[in-house]
């Protein structure tokens, strides 16, 4: 090529490249910049602007949480977020956390706010949880036998009550299988609240009480016969004698200690302060403030056949059951027989149990029928049904007699459910004392329920397992249920268990899986419900060692499954019938099948309470209730010694530390759960003496304990009063 083709071509090259980069020398393409011009950046899209950012929280433990949010005029909505994920549902300008727990603790809480023009996502919020050491409930509802005071007291078995002309409530609450000294408790009309009553001395027995406007408290023991004595306690007083005497029965009016009676069956107070007894079932007596006793009805001027329960109007005017007729007496001593006509519902059958006026002159009584009905009678005479009161035990007639305030309201003692009822316009609610819980409900936290009740078999009983998710495992006979850190109770889906099914949690509630019981049959059933076959044989009974289903049992109970993978069981054998005696026999399931019947000199302490760690150490109890521990070379050594046949270790766990956790029932109103480290220093983790029912705190207090177990992580699990509690030494 020569020189001047090579300019050529070169000249022509570069008029190429100038058109294309001025678009060819004709208009530029829509939205092209004309040459010389700068490109300007689009703007960025706004969203609201936050003008209230979410605050970070510190709470305890259950205590809820909440954060909250503002942004400006041009938010259309929200959505908050856990740790950058949507909340479902939590679309508010507020979110809260209703349970939170130490898993919660870290959590980082932000609000996107959303607007026409774009998202604003807010400040994170950091929650932090704090867990106190002690007891806390964690799910359940507690309730029954005990003697806490407060708001959600406890009663042992509520009897007589008794209305102050002012409204306040007594209850003389009295023993129960002689766990509890008998003692009077005042109730808060308006919150239910309950207070022991110091008393000098303590109330036995009461027959009949009474409290007068001014506080004063009269009852009539009958401990060693008739009771023909009444005694008197001013607030904040001793107990004295105020009329009769102790076991000499008369009729006799006079001044307080030279008056008798016969035997005092009921007691009445009006608003003056005058008493009023039912003595005999034959007369009515009146004993003034001073203790003068006088006869006001009965005996020569009116005969009575029966009297039965008694009360009186503000007037001094007493209505009172006569054998099955309704009757008043005036203040002046005029008896006068009611004539009743029944409005609606059966026929009224006055027993003579209980009767109590209100401040309209209405009458009330009690009809021990089943169920129960409250009929009201008034004072014309007409009778009506108020309410039903629920069964109260087997046969529906386990309550105490009616008081009434002033407006109508009526309270009754339930000794079956440890409650106290109001019924207010017809509707029926517990008002003070906490019964045991009688159902199985799934929830959160108080919301849920446990219940042993109506499940088959001579000892049913609760077992508790725990997982390395902080879940635990609450076996129930018949089912097994799931509680999460958060309290959220869920009933895991296993085929219904029944008289021949039976499930076990397993120690450390592996992968969520229970051991189950069928027909001679152990198997393990899977979190997905799932059931593997480990050793037994379908309807064969026996006794026989071997692999799988080489292997027969008779009656296994008690199943747990030790850290090793080792099933341990009981397996009972009825003798013949010329025998009415039973062989008990301590079997174990070998991780793979192999099951093994330990002969009767085995070293290992009594079946209550056994456990046994990953090294192959036994802990348990022995025939003399000394904890013991058998080392796997079989060196037993007293961990514990017992401290008295009231001394009772009614379970014991380990932790992997090598602390062991005794449940104990020490005399009859302490529960407690002892903590032994292996150096052997022993402390109190949670109950109080004299306290008996489950309370929060340190160390708080417990009920029977029915079940003990601890997690991986220490914290201790006890099932008490129908409820999951936990306890962080």
């Amino acid at each position: 090529m020569s020189l001047h083709m090579f300019h050529r071509r070169s000249a022509l090259l570069c008029l190429a490249i100038a058109l294309a980069a001025c678009g060819g020398g004709g208009g530029g393409s829509p939205g092209t910049p004309a040459p010389g011009t700068a490109t300007l950046p689009q703007p960025p899209a706004q969203g609201p602007a936050i003008t209230t950012q979410p605050a970070s929280q510190s709470v305890v433990a259950g205590q809820a949480a909440t954060f909250a949010v503002a942004a400006d005029s041009t938010a259309t909505g929200y959505q908050w977020q856990r740790d950058g994920k949507d909340i479902p549902g939590a679309t508010g300008l507020t979110y809260t956390l209703d349970n939170p727990q130490a898993a919660d603790s870290g959590s980082r809480f932000t609000a996107v706010a959303t607007g026409t023009r774009g998202n604003t996502v807010s400040a994170a919020a950091v929650l932090t949880v704090s867990v106190p050491k002690g007891l806390a409930l964690v799910a359940g509802s507690p309730g029954g036998v005990g003697n806490l005071d407060g708001t959600d007291a406890r009663l042992a078995l509520p009897g007589l009550l008794a209305m102050q002309p002012s409204g306040a409530l007594y209850l003389v609450d009295d023993i129960d299988g002689f766990a509890f000294t008998p003692g009077v408790r005042s109730i808060d009309p308006a919150t239910g609240g309950v207070t022991t009553l110091a008393r000098d001395p303590a109330l036995h027995d009461a027959r009949a009480i009474a409290v007068d406007a001014a506080g004063n408290l009269y009852d009539a023991p009958w401990a060693t016969g008739p009771a023909t004595a009444i005694y008197r306690t001013p607030p904040g007083g001793k107990r004295a004698l105020f009329a009769g005497a102790v076991g000499e029965a008369g009729s006799v009016d006079g001044a307080a200690a030279a008056a008798r009676f016969t035997e005092v069956g009921s007691l009445a107070v009006d608003a003056a302060g005058n008493l009023y007894v039912n003595d005999g079932g034959k007369t009515i007596r009146k004993v003034a403030q001073n203790g003068t006793v006088t006869t006001l009805a009965g005996g020569a001027q009116a005969a009575f056949q029966q009297i039965g329960a008694l009360a009186a109007d503000s007037a001094g005017n007493l209505t009172l059951i006569d054998n099955g007729s309704l009757r008043t007496v005036s203040a002046a001593g005029v008896v006068t027989t009611r004539k009743l006509v029944v409005a609606d519902g059966d026929p009224l059958y006055l027993t003579g149990l209980s009767v109590t006026v209100d401040g309209a002159g209405n009458a009330y009584v009690l009809e021990t029928t089943y169920p129960p009905q409250i009929r009201k009678i008034a004072p014309d005479g007409t009778v009506t049904t108020v309410a039903t009161l629920p069964a109260s035990g087997s046969s529906g007639t386990h309550y105490t007699n009616l008081v009434a305030d002033a407006a109508g309201n009526l309270f009754v003692g339930d000794d079956a459910s440890q409650t106290i009822r109001r019924i207010t316009t017809g509707r029926v609610v517990p008002f003070a004392g906490r019964a045991a819980s009688l159902a199985n409900v799934d929830g959160t936290g108080a919301a849920a329920q446990f219940s042993l009740a109506g499940l088959l078999g001579p000892d049913p009983r609760y077992e508790l397992a725990t997982d390395a998710q902080g879940n635990v495992y609450v076996g129930e006979g018949a089912v097994v249920r799931k509680v999460t850190p958060a309290g959220v109770t869920t009933t895991l889906n296993l085929p219904p268990g029944g008289r021949t099914l039976g499930y076990y949690v397993s120690s450390e509630a592996v992968d969520g899986s229970v051991l189950a019981v069928s027909n001679g049959v152990v198997s393990r059933v899977d979190a997905a419900g799932i059931s593997h076959f480990i050793a037994g044989q379908a309807g064969v009974a026996g006794v026989a060692d071997g692999v799988g289903a080489k292997a027969t049992f008779t009656n296994p109970s008690g199943l747990f499954e030790d850290g090793q993978g080792t099933i341990w069981l009981l397996d009972t054998v009825p003798g013949p019938i010329t025998d009415v005696g039973v062989k008990t026999y301590r079997r174990k399931i070998a991780p793979d099948g192999t099951v093994t019947t330990l002969p009767a000199d085995t070293q290992i302490p009594s079946a209550s309470g056994l456990y046994r760690a990953k090294d192959d150490t036994q802990w348990g109890v022995d025939t003399s209730f000394n904890v013991v521990r058998i080392d796997p070379n079989g060196t037993r050594t007293v961990v514990r010694q017992a401290r008295g046949v009231a001394d009772r270790v009614t379970g014991l766990t380990v932790d992997r530390s090598g602390n062991l956790y005794l449940a104990m029932q020490e005399g009859a109103t302490l529960y407690t759960v002892r903590k032994i480290t292996p150096a052997g220093t022993e402390t109190v983790i949670a109950g109080k003496p004299g306290a008996v029912g489950v309370r929060a705190g340190t160390p708080g207090s417990l009920g029977p304990i029915d079940a003990l177990a601890v997690a991986p992580d220490g914290t201790v699990y006890v099932m008490s009063e129908n409820a999951l509690v936990r306890i962080l030494p």
